[in-house]
């Protein structure tokens, strides 16, 4: 109910459907301008194309396309690279709406049709094409990111001996992607790499005993939309569950109203003033050291500045 419309407009129109989970960093009602343009969008496309869907089987051939095609990419957070099945029927369906209209082949509402084609023909033929070497330029600005906080995580021969502890990485990204990108360069590798929670929200990091640490994101865990991407949201999280790993042990011991972990006791296998552990949070735009509090202390580490993390994209080396 929610990808869907984002997806159909980012193939019809503007904006992309990354900008979904870009925009609540900036201000979070333009997501729901989006949602709401996305649904004023759909009903529109379905309006315009209803003269030529009535009399042209190919027409109905591809809407239905269209569609269907664009269901299973709702599984993940909304991307436009997510739209190569949909865009061949919706390229067919917007060129075919232009055409009958250059041609004074469309029957109905010739003033709003010609604002539609006027519209289509800016963003799909003059737009795009100039925007699509800037686009591709942003998986380059990730690894400008990656290799610029990749550059704060040890990578010294014993690394691969050691653990390291994230506290706060900013994106999801930030952490998932380091074991991939280290492999690809050929870069030492942590023995373990654990992150705590994301720096989307002020984090408590409480100490109770050599051993265990409890931390309390402010807004809790699961608190916007990319951490979801492996999260069923029909199975809430409950006091008591229990997550083991191999060196770490985390368990949930409150949840908030609407069911997501609240506060997360992790326990690790050996003290944690340990020489085995490393220890780093989330700086400006790059990691930096994190001293763990003593036995019955508490820190609070404020939440990640996004626009600064993001700005981070273009600085340092490429």
């Amino acid at each position: 109910m929610v990808r869907l419309p984002v997806l159909w407009l980012a193939q019809f129109a503007l904006p992309w459907a990354e900008f979904w989970d870009l925009f609540p960093v900036v201000a979070p009602w333009l997501q729901t301008a989006q949602l709401v343009l996305a649904g004023v969008v759909m009903v529109i496309t379905v309006l315009l194309l209803r003269p030529l869907y009535q009399r042209d089987p190919l027409i109905r051939f591809w809407a239905v396309g269209t569609f269907l095609s664009t269901l299973p990419a709702c599984a993940a957070p909304p991307n436009d690279r997510l739209l190569t099945a949909s865009g061949v029927g919706g390229a067919i369906l917007i060129a075919r709406f232009i055409a009958a209209n250059l041609e004074r082949d469309y029957p109905y509402a010739r003033r709003t049709a010609n604002a539609a084609t006027a519209g289509l023909i800016a963003v799909h033929a003059l737009f795009s094409p100039f925007a699509l070497p800037l686009r591709t330029l942003a998986i380059d600005g990730l690894e400008v990111l990656m290799r610029r906080a990749d550059k704060t995580i040890p990578s010294d021969p014993g690394v691969t001996q050691r653990e390291v502890v994230l506290i706060n990485p900013p994106v999801d990204p930030m952490p998932i992607y380091f074991a991939g990108f280290r492999q690809a360069q050929g870069i030492p590798r942590p023995h373990y790499l654990r992150w705590l929670a994301l720096g989307v929200s002020e984090i408590v990091v409480s100490r109770l005993d050599d051993k265990t640490l409890n931390i309390h994101p402010t807004e809790g865990y699961l608190s916007n939309s990319s951490q979801w991407m492996l999260r069923d949201r029909s199975q809430p999280s409950r006091v008591g569950d229990t997550v083991e790993l191999a060196d770490s042990t985390f368990v949930v011991k409150s949840v908030t109203n609407d069911q997501r972990p609240l506060d997360v006791q992790v326990r690790f296998a050996e003290p944690l003033e340990s020489p085995h552990y490393q220890w780093l949070q989330w700086g400006r735009h790059e990691y930096v050291s994190f001293h763990v509090p003593a036995v019955g202390e508490s820190v609070t580490i404020p939440a990640v500045d996004m626009r600064s993390a993001l700005l981070g994209l273009g600085l340092g080396d490429s």
